[in-house]
């Protein structure tokens, strides 16, 4: 279609300009009629009398050539910048620029907005060029009035009626990321609480400037390597000092210019697992990979290493066991500059473009965005997420019911083991129970969701726990109840809402995994209490929360055991 437009802007612009200029192509067929016209023209250019020429005898041939000129320029600019834009995009979808591309996409009404008003300003110049006497502009009017319709009723109207879907879409890929850091590098992760010698108090703290600054300075001091096509950016118009390139890519492009970390190559950045202070600690039993199980561990017994765990690095979720990989939590807050998930190299084009579509032809923009939110909070145990989903009471207990998207669950569960059919049929039904409720919720419910961080493991949760001794099956377990935290959320979801509900969660599983024992002392905390509470505040009046719980964890939850 932005080839038709194209094609029509043209033919109207040759159209209008040939017979102005005397093109032979055009005289084959009557040259001495072209040739007299010409003639009488010249002879009575003060009045002309062309028929319908109302303002023939208001505009001197001056004026009549500027209105030609300017309606000439206008068309070809517009074309000119459209065919640039086009060409843009195509390049970007098929070399996989997809944080680019997205970042156009939130921009796609405006440029057409553009595109439709300057059509229509180059329509209304013709127009007035053929009321002054231009008669051989009706075809280029006939043409223009085409390109402008298509260009306002077929483009610019939906573009608009698009626009919260693209700047969702890109919220949805571009959060914040987590990503596995090999235990190799995981000592090269900048750490300002080390140089500052904070204590683990402070270790909850969100990530600032220091972290952001510690980052910078790596990413200038490693080597330089070449950009995955995903995360390349608009190089000259987009001049920031965010960092553009993976945290994985720094750590081991740093690792190669510091064979072993120490106070002069890192000054920030000190080994984890051991402390000038104290001696390293010995791997506890449950770091083996052989570990015992979530019940072996009770709320009275703490890993020998508990008591001398270091600050962690910012991002970083807790725990990091030696010999295993850590979780970091990385984007805008420690200095990153948003990026398109590389998880989308998984997912076909169809789902992909400005209106997608199912293999099945349905609507997929729910797919689109549970894609981006899934390729960006994994973590390390995605196979093993505690969520056994009873989908007809999740339904009924859900802010958006009646859910009328239910009925394609047949077919988003077809593309959702298509695309993790390895990770195991709870994640699977996660994925899918995801896009159907993204699809029943509004734009705007989703916007608020997203911007509140709730697709994410609450990171804030994770480091207070961590800081009130729970233990590190405790924090597993809360990891692995992220996803049922995230459909209970989203299911849940209201603007007044400002957490998810996971320690309300932690709490029914273990009550229902481990109704003889006592809850965790950490759990029993003031700050776990309020917590509690604020996770049952500016709840919709149509909201069961414990039935939502209920509905994912299922009658008998089973914890899996420890890697």
């Amino acid at each position: 279609m932005e080839a038709l437009v194209f094609v029509l802007l043209v033919i109207a612009r040759v159209s209008h300009a040939l017979p102005q200029h005397g093109t032979v192509a055009l005289e084959l067929s009557a040259l001495d009629l072209d040739l007299s016209k010409r003639s009488s023209s010249s002879s009575s250019s003060s009045s002309p009398s062309q028929p319908g020429a109302i303002l023939a005898n208001r505009m001197d041939d001056s004026q009549r050539n500027i209105v030609f000129w300017a309606a000439t320029i206008i068309a070809v600019l517009v074309s000119l910048v459209q065919g640039a834009i086009t060409t843009l995009t195509d390049i970007c979808e098929s070399e996989g620029m997809w944080t680019i591309r997205f970042s156009l996409g939130r921009r796609e009404h405006f440029w057409w907005t553009g595109i439709a008003v300057a059509l229509i300003a180059s329509l209304g110049s013709m127009i007035v060029s053929f009321l002054a006497g231009n008669n051989n502009d009706s075809l280029g009017i006939l043409l223009l009035a085409t390109a402008s319709s298509l260009a306002v009723f077929r483009y610019a109207w939906p573009a608009w009626r698009n626009r919260h879907y693209c700047s969702n879409r890109w919220a949805a890929w571009t959060g914040p990321s987590r990503t596995g850091i090999d235990p190799v590098l995981i000592p090269y992760l900048p750490n300002p609480d080390r140089k500052t010698g904070k204590s683990r108090a402070g270790s909850n703290a969100v990530p600032g400037s220091d972290t952001s600054s510690l980052w910078r300075d790596m990413d200038h001091r490693a080597p330089t390597m070449k950009l995955h096509p995903v995360d390349i950016r608009f190089p000259l118009l987009l001049r920031t000092t965010l960092i553009v390139r993976d945290p994985t890519d720094i750590l081991k492009a740093f690792q190669q210019t510091s064979a072993v970390p120490s106070e002069q190559s890192l000054p920030s950045t000190p080994h984890l697992f051991s402390t000038p202070a104290a001696p390293a600690p010995p791997a506890s039993s449950k770091s083996s990979g052989s570990g015992p199980s979530f019940e072996a561990v009770t709320s009275k017994e703490k890993p020998e290493n508990e008591s001398a765990r270091s600050a962690l690095p910012p991002g970083v979720y807790a725990p990091i066991l030696p010999g295993h990989a850590a979780s970091l939590r990385w984007g805008r807050d420690l200095g990153f500059s948003p990026r398109v998930s590389r998880g989308i190299l998984s997912v076909p084009n169809r789902l992909l473009t400005s209106h997608p579509l199912t293999e099945s032809g349905h609507n997929g923009r729910a797919l689109c965005l549970a894609h981006g939110i899934l390729g960006r909070n994994k973590g390390l145990e995605p196979q093993n997420f505690i969520l056994k989903l009873n989908t007809k009471m999740l339904e009924e207990k859900s802010v958006q019911w009646p859910r009328p998207s239910k009925v394609l669950r047949s077919y988003f569960k077809r593309e959702m083991e298509a695309a993790y059919g390895g990770l195991g049929p709870a994640y699977v039904d996660a994925a899918t129970e995801l896009a159907l409720l993204l699809a029943d919720s509004s734009h705007s419910l989703i916007e608020d969701w997203l911007e509140k961080g709730m697709e994410q493991q609450d990171y804030r949760l994770n480091r207070e726990a961590y800081v009130l001794e729970a233990s590190d099956e405790d924090l597993r377990l809360l990891y692995l109840l992220s996803y049922a935290a995230m459909i209970v959320s989203l299911s849940a979801h209201s603007k007044q809402r400002q957490v998810r509900p996971e320690t309300s969660l932690f709490v029914a599983l273990w009550k229902a995994t481990k109704p003889t024992e006592p809850l965790p002392e950490w759990v029993s905390s003031q700050e776990m209490v309020t917590r509690m509470a604020n996770e049952r505040a500016g709840l919709d009046s149509r909201t069961d929360l414990d039935g939502l719980i209920a509905a994912v964890l299922g009658p008998s939850p089973r914890v899996p055991v420890s890697p």
